[in-house]
């Protein structure tokens, strides 16, 4: 993981961080921000020229390709940048990507159309920059062109480099703008990790990383060159709303705009920390994730990494580990660190062609403009309101006596009860019982059970299960069922033979025969008519009932009254039509009051305690006989 740790500290004294200061002569003045014109040099002049900016900051994948870039680059990275580079027609982008390994290369030997970037243009100087570029590099650069231009071997006019060791700045009507770039991808496990690069920039094969090395030379840099005075921007290619660690590092550097790209969106996005985390814990939570990610790599090399490195990389590392390695501490009000939670603003940008960032300044004050291509809703021009999909919600139970609303919103009811019938004929529904197992469980999971049966399938209904313990013992368990209503009853009955199968290791037996439920309400209207007609059983007629069983069994098969009252046992008012299982109890109940009627006992048992009769619901009076079987004999 640790290559190389050569001393950088030469260079940056010779390139003079502090001096670089460019002055947009007036008051008034206009900044354009972009990012990833990826070696599309002449959108830059585009861009100026619409925006009318005095000068453009770039934010990586800027595109520093060289003629003789090529074999440097590996298979992987080659792919990348033709798959996304603007500079390729889209006929010849899926004539390459057609193309492997040598191929590929040969690809761009044979075809002249096939170019990496514009920069060699920028080099021989067919192509000229109109008004000042500040750039970082990004995560697709090749790194020894870089190190060129770093050095001063590539001259190229009105084009600035802002890394860890250069600073520049831009005064606009005597606000002065202070420019502090980091580029790269950041990437924990290869913070460590140089490559191939000779100073502290850091990468391999086309591709370009943050090292630790580079965050500790960039925060001495900007202890170097502070002055309160000045507008701090902090200039990343890394994101750092994805990654606290840059968040980390533009607080140590009292930034007061942060500029990134790398998320690729198609507009530009902004956001404070106090504006997208509720409480300051929940940064804070942010940051101990960052720094406990960064600790287990640290623990890693860090023997390692103090054999090799030298007296004057040690206060580099040291500088980068005092912010990244520091535990957040609760924020005094007040303090200078809520003044950053508060007023440091974030902005991520889209690539250069779909939008940008503009900053325009005038007697000291910034306005800030965003531009971008937009998203394209086109597509939806042309959906149908019918072919919207309609989730499949279980309604609850209504009261008694009230109906659900109809209108468009309304879910088709397939009632619970066993006394209704389905809107669909029940010869093409298929019932799933006893499902409790599986629950909860989805549509997705009914139509996959079904397998080759359910593009038959036009609906499922589901009804909950109520799975908690009863309230009381006159209230059941409801059963957990699903309705699958089929296209016809042939298709029905070809489900049938999915028996067998089962839904989340439980299983489920489709069948035609309605499962049914009764509802708690049903339960207790029987309940009641039973009570109404025997009144409440009490201890001294359950005594004077139990010795007397076969006796009155003896009776009852002696003496038979023919003319007792044949009548039905009559219901309650508003009642619903008795099942069949409710009318073989009435049918008995009926046998016993006739059976009871006409027998001679002569012991006269114990009278039943006296109930207030209600006059509105008088019945007949009913014996409350034994529920033994008459013999009819």
């Amino acid at each position: 993981m640790v290559n190389k740790y050569e001393s950088n500290r030469g260079e940056t004294a010779t390139r003079g961080a502090v001096g670089n200061v460019s002055v947009l002569h007036g008051s008034y003045g206009r900044i354009v921000f972009v990012s990833d014109i990826r070696g599309n040099v002449r959108l830059l002049n585009q861009i100026a020229s619409e925006t009318k900016a005095r000068a453009i900051v770039h934010t990586g994948d800027f595109g520093f390709f060289a003629s003789d870039s090529l074999p440097r680059l590996s298979d992987r990275v080659l792919r990348h940048v033709v798959q996304y580079s603007p500079l390729i027609s889209p006929k010849l982008r899926s004539l390459l990507l057609d193309t492997e390994g040598s191929a590929l290369r040969q690809g761009f030997v044979s075809n002249a159309e096939a170019i990496l970037s514009e920069f060699p243009q920028l080099l021989d100087q067919s192509i000229t920059l109109h008004v000042p570029v500040y750039t970082v590099h990004g995560a697709c650069e090749d790194i020894q062109v870089l190190e060129r231009v770093r050095s001063g071997e590539y001259q190229i006019p009105n084009l600035h480099l802002i890394d860890e060791a250069t600073t520049h700045a831009l005064d606009v009507g005597g606000l002065r703008l202070r420019l502090l770039g980091l580029g790269g991808a950041v990437v924990m496990h290869k913070l460590f990790d140089h490559g191939v690069g000779q100073n502290n920039l850091a990468g391999a094969q086309g591709a370009m990383w943050t090292t630790i090395l580079q965050i500790g030379e960039l925060l001495e840099t900007a202890d170097h060159v502070y002055d309160p005075s000045e507008v701090r921007l902090f200039i990343t290619h890394g994101a750092p709303g994805r990654d606290a660690l840059l968040t980390q590092v533009a607080h140590a550097l009292r930034t007061d705009y942060s500029v990134s790209a790398a998320l690729h969106l198609r507009q530009v996005t902004a956001f404070n920390e106090f504006g997208v985390n509720p409480s300051l814990d929940l940064f804070r939570e942010k940051i101990l994730h960052s720094h406990s990610q960064f600790e287990e790599v640290w623990d890693a090399v860090k023997t390692q990494v103090n054999q090799v490195i030298d007296p004057s990389q040690r206060s580099l590392l040291d500088r980068a580990l005092q912010v990244v390695l520091q535990v957040p501490q609760p924020i005094t009000p007040g303090g200078r660190d809520e003044s950053t939670w508060k007023n440091t603003w974030y902005y991520n940008l889209p690539d250069a062609p779909f939008g940008s960032l503009l900053f325009d300044i005038h007697q000291a004050r910034i306005s800030v403009e965003t531009r971008s291509q937009g998203t394209s809703f086109a597509s939806r021009l042309h959906s149908k309101p019918g072919n919207s999909v309609r989730a499949n919600v279980a309604l609850p139970r209504l009261p008694d006596g009230t109906t659900r609303p109809s209108g468009p919103a309304s879910i088709p009811k397939i009632p619970v009860s066993s006394n209704h019938t389905l809107s669909e004929s029940s010869e093409n529904v298929l019932f799933l019982g006893h499902m409790g197992g599986a629950f909860p469980i989805s549509e997705a999971d009914v139509r996959a059970y079904f397998g080759e049966h359910a593009d038959g399938v036009v609906r499922v209904q589901f009804f909950p299960a109520e799975r908690g313990g009863r309230r009381d013992k006159e209230e059941g368990r409801l059963r957990t069922f699903v309705h699958v209503v089929f296209e016809t009853e042939a298709k029905a009955k070809e489900a049938l033979a999915c028996r067998g199968r089962t839904i989340k290791n439980t299983s489920v037996v489709p069948t035609l025969e309605p499962l049914t439920r009764k509802a708690p309400h049903e339960r207790r209207d029987r309940k009641d008519r039973t009570e109404r007609q025997t009144g409440p059983p009490s201890a001294d007629s359950t005594e004077a009932n139990e010795p007397r069983e076969s006796s009155q069994g003896r009776e009852r098969s002696e003496a038979p009254n023919p003319t007792a009252d044949r009548r039905p046992v009559p219901l309650p008012e508003n009642s619903a039509e008795p099942s069949q299982r409710q009318r073989n109890a009435h049918a008995r109940s009926g046998r016993k009051s006739r059976n009871t009627a006409g027998s001679k006992d002569t012991k006269k048992p114990r009278e039943a305690p006296v109930r207030a009769a209600d006059p509105s619901t008088e019945k007949p009076a009913m014996s409350s006989g034994v529920d033994t079987k008459p013999n009819d004999s």
